[in-house]
């Protein structure tokens, strides 16, 4: 198959060289022999990529050898983990941010955070640490925390010895 694809490219090229050169030998020299020849040189070119093109596109290259030997879901696991990880600590950093701006005292923020199916990140649960001496600044955290996040934070209250 490979070699008649050659032969039939070989024998494009030799035969439109055939044809411009009796071509060339037919036109009266002058201006029109000029113009002749820069058209007969574009098809010439033409007529030398035409079956190259052909030949290269024709050929097929298999990946699939290749691509099954590489396992990317081990590392885009990893990627993943990072992302969650990333992401939650953002999600820490605004809370906290928020918190202290309203003058609520928080002892510690947890968020855990997923992939749904889709790909997209959700927030599956903020929880907020509070010590038992600002407990009664739990229904504030919530609020504030619902009104942004638009998610019901679970408020844990330590003991102060912990």
């Amino acid at each position: 198959m490979m070699m008649d694809s050659i032969f039939d490219c070989a024998t494009a090229i030799c035969l439109s060289v055939v044809v411009c050169t009796l071509v060339r030998m037919l036109v009266p020299t002058g201006n029109t022999q000029r113009i002749i020849s820069v058209v007969l040189g574009v098809f010439t070119m033409m007529s030398i990529i035409a079956p190259v093109y052909d030949l290269v596109s024709s050929v097929e290259i298999s990946n699939s050898e290749y691509e099954s030997r590489i396992d990317t879901s081990e590392y885009q696991n990893k990627i993943d983990n990072a992302v969650l990880a990333q992401t939650g600590e953002y999600i820490n950093q605004y809370v906290s941010s928020l918190m202290s701006s309203s003058d609520c005292d928080i002892d510690k923020i947890e968020t855990n955070v997923a992939i749904n199916d889709k790909g997209e990140i959700y927030i599956k649960e903020i929880n907020l640490y509070i010590n038992s001496f600002t407990a009664t600044e739990s229904d504030k955290a919530t609020d504030i925390v619902y009104d942004t996040l638009n998610i019901k934070p679970n408020i844990l209250v330590r003991n102060n010895d912990e």
